[in-house]
């Protein structure tokens, strides 16, 4: 396990503004085969092995550099989302997301430190431009950002990658903790 990552969750009241910044929007590549997924992101990629009832795999995606992370979504058979699974090299800085006082549990995966976040903050919709780089303002786009509490997410690290699993408000904690500990 690689020790250049960690996460460390900043517990606030409100969503706090930073200054302005450019987002590039990468447009991701699907991917049919879990193969070819892992020639392109550089790194093998870890699937659950235990799937709640009905869900399966619908859908594999590599988010090219500078994000760097695979993408796969868990549907159920009438497309509803079941849970996604997000992959990247772990080696980086520490993470600090903001997240609601109250919302954050240290919890264990196979005996190795996890971070589960109950919650995530809302923000209005970034404007599109498909293959652009945009220039946004912080200040109008986290200015009214609400926490919603409901989302589930269990973030940790395996083999040189962080792991991130997001799930809705009906997936359980021990749930999610039962997808991590199956991968294979």
């Amino acid at each position: 396990m690689s020790n250049n990552w960690q996460i460390t969750p900043r517990e606030v009241q409100t969503l706090p503004v930073k200054g302005p910044g450019e987002l590039a929007t990468v447009p991701p590549e699907a991917y049919s085969d879990i193969e070819t997924l892992e020639v392109q992101a550089g790194f093998s990629v870890l699937r659950p092995g235990y799937l709640p009832a009905g869900c399966a795999l619908s859908e594999s995606n590599y988010l090219a550099e500078p994000i760097g992370e695979i993408y796969m979504a868990y549907r159920l058979a009438n497309g509803l989302p079941c849970f996604t699974v997000t992959q990247r090299m772990s080696a980086g800085p520490v993470h600090h997301p903001y997240v609601k006082e109250n919302s954050v549990e240290g919890v264990t995966v196979h005996g190795l430190p996890a971070t589960y976040i109950d919650g995530m903050w809302v923000v209005e919709s970034l404007p599109q431009k498909a293959g652009k780089t945009i220039t946004i303002k912080p200040e109008e786009l986290f200015e009214n950002a609400t926490w919603m509490e409901g989302p589930k997410h269990l973030v940790f690290e395996y083999k040189d990658l962080l792991i991130r699993i997001d799930a809705g408000e009906d997936m359980t904690k021990e749930e999610l903790i039962r997808i991590a500990e199956s991968r294979e």
